[in-house]
């Protein structure tokens, strides 16, 4: 049972350290492809 409550704990502390998708570097204005990028 405590391996499973750590677990557990391990998998909503790891989902707290993703991010948003992807945003191309730069001004939007210079973007040349504004779609957005795929995600891992």
């Amino acid at each position: 049972m405590k391996v499973l409550t750590l677990l557990l704990a391990a998998l909503l502390l790891s989902a707290c350290a993703k991010k948003a998708p992807p945003k191309p570097p730069g001004p939007d204005e210079q973007i040349v492809y504004p779609k957005a990028y795929p995600s891992r």
